[in-house]
């Protein structure tokens, strides 16, 4: 998969709850039309995105998770792009084939 990826682009395509775009059939469609214009992989974030996409598309996808957006100041954590190795496995069952994550050695908010 690496190598089929090499050199190409990666399309990331991100809604947040409560954005128009954030329904899993605007996802799909957003990523269908990226891959029509020659994207040959999409960073996407969320289970329920990676999972809906991965049933409709064969392309490679590196998925996250995103810490709740809270001021930084009032968060458990510093960690903000999939906080802890839970959120790892969500990923991955979702069908993610790589998983975006911290990986610095900041505070997780499960103290792991």
């Amino acid at each position: 998969m690496l190598a089929a990826l090499r050199g190409s682009l990666i399309v990331s395509e991100q809604a947040a709850p409560g954005e128009p775009l954030f329904a899993p059939d605007h996802i799909l469609a957003l990523a269908l039309s990226v891959i029509n214009g020659g994207a040959r992989g999409l960073r996407l974030e969320s289970e329920e995105h990676i999972a809906y996409v991965r049933k409709r598309t064969g392309v490679p996808i590196v998925g996250l998770i995103k810490a709740p957006d809270v001021r930084e100041e009032d968060r458990l954590s510093q960690v903000y792009i999939t906080p802890t190795f839970y959120e790892c496995a969500e990923i991955a069952s979702a069908g993610a084939d790589v998983v975006a994550l911290d990986a610095t050695e900041r505070r997780r908010p499960d103290d792991s």
